[in-house]
């Protein structure tokens, strides 16, 4: 508490002056703060880990099943999450240095705070510093490889050639040429068959003392020397230079300039040749060159000033947009200025809206920086989201770089950052000092206090556009939403005081007057689409959960691998626990799925104690008649009905088995999965909706596809993240479906699964949730962590079944705590919002 007093010693005679007398209430409130911003910026810094060792430990994956692409955009997404990750930065220097990008690897590895986990990579830079005339650097880091590798034989090839890559690199820094003499051609792989993508090749290439050998990199665990190799980088041409020769050669290349040229000026003549005018056209019809120029420069301005044409429309992909959401966005460019609160109905798309906002006024140049400020668990979302769909490339603030680099802010033109990171003091004040064209806060209802930091950040900021995104704005109380509105247009409502006076609470607005006054006030500034306006009218969901008792070598299977993951799971690193989170997954999906996500955890040091695991499952491999007893109930339901059937698993190695099984079994089966070419995913399509039955697919199948002419779907193996579940059944429930939809769930008994569906489906209800209600709900538990993580650690923290029952009831009762809590708040503003704010 702080108060004022007459000071006689103060150095102005009769000024007021500030004590600070603090009290011990104070102190402990602002103790208890300081602790509750520790945990959550602790809980923010895993839920970035945990995203980032998902990605690399999908683009482990992708890199050994040959997908550069995929390896490339997944590490691609994890430096724009964290932009000095060592692994990753690791994995990228050395995917460049396979494919020749020799600058761009070398960008990645000067980002490395270590030396890499992987030896190889310093011997492919020290290649890179070669070949664009680093020679010192390539020296250091030849003469790291070689101490490092003194003792592994599988590498003396490459250890003699780094000797080699020494003696050029100090030669060429004692006497640099103007150019690198290795600058047109790579001093790799000489004469080196090409080897299929992904395929394995000797451990120990053929030793030649004049070619610099690219040993392949390993997947997995990339410090083990004898890991499976991935895919190879690409043969160099046999007729390269060898390295001596090239050396040596290297003084021929100090070529005189080149002569300079003597160039007629050239006249330009901008009069206009009327030859090819009809004769009927006068002198006033045609204007010079530089009329045709101001006229193309007006239209570019009118074009800019006026919104009802979108030209984003024509520049994003994947994107399904309805006309509302359309209507929506002019009325925020045109009507309410770019300051506005988003307030639609869950479900009903307000990130779209948002982001066609953004891109809208990128394209025409009206914003050039901008700031996306979301929840910890949204930030990997949102960066994906801008990045895939819109054609944007934002930068997701990541707590260790903004503290180290300084310029982060003012320097990165698109950030999208957590509440809890950007609001800290040190952060904040940054901030406050930039000027921002756009500012967009998601799940804005977390400004609902005009004390807290939250709102002191966003009003600090300065910004000329303003979007605030929620579907509940009012929360509890009309001040609430006093504190949004006087974010978006100080003033508007008066002072907080005349607030409560006009209108009071919310039962106060029983008064027609009064409440019409209040809604003419909110028109200005808010929009809020609603179902009932919008006339969406789904069919009914109708679901079912059909648990599948496991046979006793499932069951060994499942038990030795909860043995494993329990006693390992709470001490493990964040990418360590999302290799058993995988692997956990892949055990719900079938043993096809395990038997592959072992083998690719093989290359692990920690995969030995998973050999139980592998043992338990090559027993039940000793019966191959037997089918596993989730394909037995799978092969059940296509026999009882003819209607076509989307089938969902998340692995490959699961839809394999499905296929082979459901085309033996005389069923006509379509395949749809992300390996698969545009055109063959549209025959796989087509097939479907003609004579095909079944429609296998993966993930990918569950997002931009329109398939209503189907209203059955079946989770062979269920999400841990229900916007996944809701995913799916979004692609046969939407707009255009006339049917009811029926969705079936598989489980195995007493698998993390079972426990997932028993919460989703029987405690929360969430088939008969509106899409995105569920998102909602988990917002309101008041944890950064994700559905995935919450579900990990109930399930490793138990050690029998009952205990892991008695966890995952525990985890219920806060989910519907967080759902009545959600509920009352949708009360309170559609009592407020039922009408007239629609777009």
């Amino acid at each position: 508490m702080l108060t004022w007093s007459d000071s006689p010693s103060s150095p102005s005679k009769g000024r007021r002056v500030q004590s600070p007398i603090v009290s011990r209430d104070s102190k402990q409130r602002d103790k208890a703060q300081r602790r509750e911003a520790r945990k959550r910026a602790v809980k923010t810094r895993r839920q970035l880990a945990d995203h980032c060792a998902l990605w690399l430990f999908e683009a482990e994956t992708a890199w050994q099943a040959g997908d550069l692409a995929k390896t490339r955009l997944l590490l691609d997404r994890t430096l724009r999450l964290r932009a000095n990750h060592q692994a990753a930065n690791e994995f990228m220097a050395d995917l460049c240095f396979k494919e020749k990008r020799h600058e761009d690897g070398l960008e990645h590895f000067d980002r490395l705070v270590a030396p890499p986990t992987w030896p190889l990579v310093d011997y492919h830079a020290a290649i890179a510093c070669l070949v664009t005339g680093r020679y010192m650097q390539g020296y250091a880091l030849a003469a790291r490889f070689v101490d490092v590798t003194a003792a592994e034989k599988e590498l003396s090839t490459a250890h003699d050639n780094a000797r080699l890559i020494q003696a050029d690199c100090l030669t060429l820094a004692k006497n640099p040429p103007r150019r690198s003499p290795y600058a047109d051609q790579d001093p790799s792989v000489r004469s080196r068959p090409a080897a299929t993508v992904g395929s394995p090749r000797p451990r120990v290439p053929a030793r030649r003392e004049t070619a610099i050998t690219t040993p392949a990199r390993p997947t997995g665990h990339r410090t083990a020397v004898g890991a499976r190799p991935g895919p190879e980088s690409p043969p160099a041409p046999s007729s390269a230079t060898p390295l001596r020769a090239a050396s040596a050669a290297s003084d021929s290349l100090d070529l005189p300039p080149f002569p300079g040229l003597a160039l007629p000026e050239i006249q330009v003549d901008l009069a206009v040749d009327r030859a090819g005018f009809p004769d009927t056209w006068g002198p006033d019809d045609v204007g010079p060159a530089s009329d045709v120029v101001l006229r193309v420069r007006y239209a570019e301005l009118r074009l800019q000033k006026g919104f009802d044409e979108l030209l984003s429309l024509g520049a994003i992909s994947n994107v399904e947009h309805f006309g509302y959401q359309l209507d929506t966005v002019r009325r925020v460019l045109r009507d309410f200025r770019g300051r506005v609160l988003l307030a639609d109905e869950v479900g009903l798309g307000k990130t779209i809206e948002a982001c066609l906002t953004l891109k809208e006024y990128w394209m025409r140049g009206l914003v050039r920086k901008a700031l996306i400020l979301t929840p910890a668990s949204l930030v990997g979302q949102w960066v994906d989201e801008l990045t895939e769909r819109f054609a944007l490339t934002p930068v997701a603030a990541d707590a260790q770089l903004v503290r180290r680099d300084e310029e982060f802010w003012a320097r990165e033109p698109l950030v999208v950052a957590s509440l809890p990171l950007a609001r800290q003091s040190m952060h904040r004040d940054r901030l406050s000092r930039l000027d921002y064209d756009l500012v967009i806060v998601d799940e804005a209802h977390a400004l609902k206090n005009r004390a807290s930091a939250s709102w002191q950040l966003v009003n600090d900021v300065k910004k000329r556009f303003l979007l605030l995104l929620s579907a509940t704005p009012v929360g509890n109380n009309l001040t609430e939403l006093y504190n949004l509105i006087q974010l978006l247009r100080p003033g508007l409502l008066q002072s907080e005081a005349q607030f409560r006076r006009e209108y009071g609470q919310i039962e106060a607005l029983s008064q027609a007057g009064r409440r019409e006054r209040l809604r003419e006030l909110l028109r200005e500034v808010m929009v809020r689409n609603t179902r009932a306006h919008i006339d969406l009218k789904l069919p009914k969901r109708i679901a079912a959960t059909h648990v599948v008792r496991p046979s006793s070598g499932e069951a060994g299977v499942l038990d030795a691998l909860a043995a494993v993951i329990r006693d390992r799971y709470s001490t493990a690193t964040p990418a360590d626990r999302w290799r058993m989170t995988t692997l956990q997954m892949q055990a719900g999906s079938g043993p096809s799925a395990l038997r592959f996500g072992l083998r690719d955890h093989a290359g692990h040091p920690d995969a030995y104690p998973f050999a139980p695991v592998a043992a338990a499952l090559d027993q039940m491999d000793g019966g191959r008649s037997a089918k596993p007893a989730k394909l037995e109930a799978l092969l059940d339901l296509a026999r009882r009905s003819p209607e076509k059937k989307i089938v969902f698993t998340r692995f490959r190695a699961t839809l394999d088995e499905l296929d082979a099984a459901l085309t033996a079994a005389g069923r006509r089966v379509s395949v749809f999965h992300g390996g698969l070419s545009p055109a063959d995913k549209q025959r796989a399509i087509d097939a479907f909706e003609g004579d095909a039955e079944i429609l296998l697919s993966t993930e990918v199948g569950g997002q931009g596809r329109n398939l209503q002419f189907c209203r059955t779907v079946i989770n062979y193996d269920v999400p841990w993240n229900p916007a996944a579940i809701e995913q799916r059944v979004g692609r046969v429930h939407r707009i255009g479906q006339t049917r009811d939809v029926y969705i079936f769930n598989l489980c195995l008994a007493g698998s993390v699964e079972e426990h997932i569906l028993s919460i989703l489906h029987d405690k929360i209800n969430m088939f008969e949730l509106v899409a995105g209600e569920v998102e909602m709900i988990l917002g309101h538990l008041g944890d950064d962590q994700d559905f995935a993580s919450l579900v990990m650690d109930a399930w490793s923290g138990s050690h029998s079944g009952e205990e892991a029952s008695a966890t995952f009831d525990r985890l219920s009762a806060r989910l519907l705590d967080a759902k009545s809590t959600y509920q009352r708040t949708s009360e309170l503003d559609r009592a407020l919002f039922s009408e007239d704010y629609e777009s």
